[in-house]
């Protein structure tokens, strides 16, 4: 569990195997968003977030080596950061940039560690969320500047993201979303108040 302290540092806890929280650690950092989080394997995740520079800033831990430090990955980023894992070998972050497009940055074990950031375009009003059901897939959804849902999927089937598709609705808020078994649920505060 992550959240960001009034200090602007990343503040962590966890559940061990017994069944007991920890206490609160400070992690450091200097966050200017909620932390985004993600698993590649066991005992291995990643923390995102929007830096107080604007930039997106990453820090991993594996029970091998422990805590890394922070790293400075780029970026321009309006909102908190969504985060995803498709296998051990692969993490990625999602962001929505001043340009109004969702960004994203991988990380590949096999390939070399982190790539360039790539835009996958759209015209994002608020954070995207991004959700894998399984090796080789992502789905990103979002709310558009026209107040509908949005969806973009990557599939390693044909080793290509896919184009925007709306999903339709009336947002009042940015979408949530879950994945399993090949399926993706997306869900929304509509302008009416309703779920």
């Amino acid at each position: 569990m992550w959240y960001a302290g009034k200090d602007r540092t990343c503040k962590h806890k966890y559940l061990d195997n017994n069944g007991k929280w920890s206490s609160w650690t400070d992690l450091g950092g200097e966050l200017d968003s909620a932390p985004a989080s993600c698993s590649r394997k066991k005992d291995n995740y990643h923390i995102f977030c929007k830096g107080t520079d604007g930039q997106a800033w990453h820090r991993s831990y594996d029970s091998s080596t422990g805590w890394g430090r922070w790293q400075a990955m780029g970026g321009s980023i309006a909102s908190y950061p969504s985060a995803c894992s498709w296998g051990k070998d692969h993490a990625a972050v999602y962001v929505s940039a001043p340009d109004g497009q969702c960004w994203h940055r991988r990380y590949d074990d096999v390939r070399g560690g982190w790539h360039s950031w790539e835009s996958l375009g759209g015209y994002l009003d608020g954070p995207p969320k991004a959700v894998s059901w399984g090796e080789g897939h992502t789905s990103v959804v979002c709310k558009g500047e026209d107040g509908q849902a949005w969806h973009r999927e990557y599939n390693d089937d044909n080793s290509a993201w896919g184009d925007w598709e709306p999903l339709g609705g009336s947002l009042d808020a940015e979408p949530a979303a879950c994945a399993w078994d090949g399926r993706v649920d997306v869900f929304v505060k509509g302008t009416d108040g309703a779920c």
